[in-house]
């Protein structure tokens, strides 16, 4: 199958080419720091073991110096142990916060291209997609990694209802 990119550039008569994104400066974030989203539109691909991983990250980041800024929207899951939170910000505001991150770890979803855009090495997780298909392919160091669901037995629902 392939990427979600490369056919809507066959379908538009357009190469795919590196995108030129707009950030716009937001105060306040931490000097050293990575970014986690814990939301996703698409209900099939709800995570619910956030603080789970965080608590697995934290001695790390802590030894490390590393502050967790959590990015999203008001309706997210709120994180327990973020040492920051900008969840009211504008999408410009956001590409900014994700270019100044040292890793990014979210859903598959706008963020991880920007993520790839700005080489900001990155975790994803996929739950009703191929990864293959929406991965990000902006990289020059291939710093993305993809966590996805075992598909050898079971498809992915590509459904994007939230109901279901």
């Amino acid at each position: 199958m392939s990427h979600i990119a490369e056919v809507y550039a066959k379908e538009l008569g357009v190469r795919v080419g590196k995108p030129e994104i707009t950030k716009h400066f937001i105060p306040g974030l931490p000097d050293n720091f990575i970014t986690i989203k814990t939301s996703n539109l698409v209900g099939q691909s709800h995570y619910r073991y956030w603080d789970i991983v965080v608590s697995l990250l934290e001695p790390f980041l802590k030894k490390q110096n590393i502050n967790l800024v959590q990015i999203g929207t008001p309706k997210d899951y709120i994180l327990n142990n973020a040492n920051a939170r900008f969840l009211s910000t504008t999408e410009k505001q956001k590409n900014y916060i994700l270019s100044k991150s040292k890793a990014h770890i979210g859903h598959d979803d706008i963020c991880s291209q920007v993520c790839s855009v700005y080489d900001v090495p990155s975790t994803i997780i996929y739950g009703n997609i191929y990864s293959q298909n929406t991965k990000p392919i902006f990289n020059v160091k291939n710093n993305s990694d993809s966590i996805s669901v075992d598909f050898s037995e079971t498809k992915p629902s590509f459904n994007h209802d939230l109901d279901r």
